[in-house]
């Protein structure tokens, strides 16, 4: 048997980089708004102008969701990194 070659994260197809933006944008505004507690999936995905089963399907849960979004809006402007990275990262 061969063994599994390793996974390498493949890029963000452009739709789900513009949803995910809209969604950690959502997040940032309504946690400001409204604190994390208060904050409904259906409202995340209102804003973000998606469906919540994108939230679902992208993020797993409401408070992935909101934990990228920190982990995001924590990244310096003048470094691009995949999303993967940084979850990796914040999972280590």
């Amino acid at each position: 048997m061969h063994p599994e070659p390793p996974q390498v994260p493949r890029p963000l197809d452009r739709r789900v980089q513009r949803s995910r933006a809209a969604l950690f944008s959502a997040a940032v505004r309504l946690v400001s708004e409204r604190g994390t507690a208060a904050i409904p999936v259906t409202d995340l995905a209102a804003v973000a102008d998606v469906s919540r089963q994108v939230i679902y399907v992208q993020f797993g849960d409401r408070e992935s969701l909101l934990v990228e979004a920190a982990i995001d809006l924590d990244a310096p402007m003048d470094v691009k990194r995949p999303q993967e990275d940084l979850v990796m990262r914040w999972r280590r």
